[in-house]
């Protein structure tokens, strides 16, 4: 999903959290998830995106 426009917004709350967050390159930092979201943006042509996993479909 594409997510350019809250990008940001998602780095300042999460940076809020930063007592719970490691330093860059950490999986759980602030750094590592922008630049997860800019790689995964940039296989869609996107500046910045999500993925997600379906777990278990509900019918």
């Amino acid at each position: 999903e594409n997510i350019t426009e809250t990008l940001e917004q998602k780095l300042v709350a999460m940076d809020i959290f930063k007592s719970q967050l490691g330093e860059f390159q950490d999986p759980r930092s602030v750094g590592a998830l922008e630049a997860l979201a800019k790689f995964r943006g940039s296989t869609i042509c996107v500046k910045a995106a999500e993925a997600f996993v379906l777990i278990r479909e509900i019918r």
